[in-house]
Parts: structure tokens; C-alpha cells; sequence
């Protein structure tokens, strides 16, 4: 008989309009269902352009960020296993991330290996549609409120980015 582990994925983001600036947090969660445990697993997860790689956290299995590639050596039935990434949201480029299981020792029965179909259960994505807006405030202040005629007067006008990006 060919062994077979049924691996499913999810992923998602802790904050789905996040300000350019922020970090956001993705959860990739891998799940074997069955019926064998699962070995040699192998899931990609480049982040795109729209971010910037700071940190991660594994249950289980390495992650290599510079190649988005998370090898998991065992995959116990009923038993998930998480990869989060914090990362820097930048002012412009894709913000579309996925993940998927492009690998493993055993058949899944129900969606093939790395075949980047996002219908299937062992691939998902999550997205953000980042806020790249600052948040400014203005005031402005004379020297003198009762001025004579004929006299000079100064304003001051400050502007401050109460929020969001460098503007």
C-alpha cells in the first residue's frame, strides 16, 4: 500500500488593513489529517514584494526566510503545526501572500503536491490592502491676536504626522 497523509493549510493575518509602516503577523497552520504521519513536508511561503521580513516563530520544523521554505520533518495525525511571520508592510508592491505543501514523503489524497492550485486544501493565501495615509495635523498661531495697524505680525503654522507613514 502507498502511505497517505491528507495535509491541510491555513493561513492568515492578524490585521488585514494594517498602515504601511506597521508589522503585520501571517499564521500558516499545517494539519495532517490522516491516515499515516506525514514526513520530509516541505511548504513555501515567500512573503511578496509589499513586505519586509522581521521575524518568525516555528512548532515545529525550520523556516529559512530568505527562501520561503519551511521543512517539517513530522507531521503527526492530528496534531498542527505553525509558522508565524512578522513582517513590515512597505508603501508599495503585492500584498497578496501564499503558502503551500509543494512536498512531502506521502501521497495526499485529495490535492497534489505543489501543483499552486488555491482551491485546494493544502494551499491558501491572505491579503491586506494597506492604509498609506498620514495622519497630519495643523495649527497655526500668531505673535500678537490684537495687533495695531501698520504693525507687524508673525504666524507660525506647525505640521505634525500623527499617524502612519513618513509624509
Amino acid at each position: 500500500p502507498i502511505p497517505v497523509a491528507d495535509l491541510e493549510l491555513s493561513k492568515t493575518v492578524n490585521d488585514a488593513t494594517p498602515n504601511v509602516g506597521e508589522t503585520v503577523t501571517f499564521t500558516i497552520i499545517v494539519t495532517n489529517i490522516g491516515p499515516n504521519t506525514a514526513t520530509n513536508v516541505n511548504v513555501e511561503d515567500y512573503l511578496p514584494t509589499g513586505f519586509s521580513y522581521d521575524s518568525h516563530t516555528v512548532t515545529a520544523g525550520a523556516y529559512t526566510s530568505t527562501t520561503g521554505s519551511w521543512v517539517i520533518p513530522t507531521i503527526l495525525v492530528g496534531t498542527p503545526v505553525t509558522l508565524t511571520i512578522d513582517a513590515l508592510v512597505l508603501p508599495t508592491g503585492q500584498y497578496t501572500n501564499f503558502a503551500q505543501v509543494v512536498g512531502a514523503d506521502q501521497v495526499d489524497p485529495d490535492s497534489p503536491h505543489g501543483n499552486d492550485d488555491i482551491t485546494e486544501d493544502d494551499q491558501d493565501a491572505a491579503n491586506i490592502n494597506p492604509i498609506n495615509e498620514a495622519d497630519l495635523v495643523t495649527t497655526k498661531v500668531v505673535n500678537n491676536a490684537n495687533p495695531v495697524e501698520g504693525e507687524t505680525i508673525t504666524y507660525t503654522i506647525e505640521v505634525l504626522n500623527d499617524g502612519g507613514p513618513t509624509a
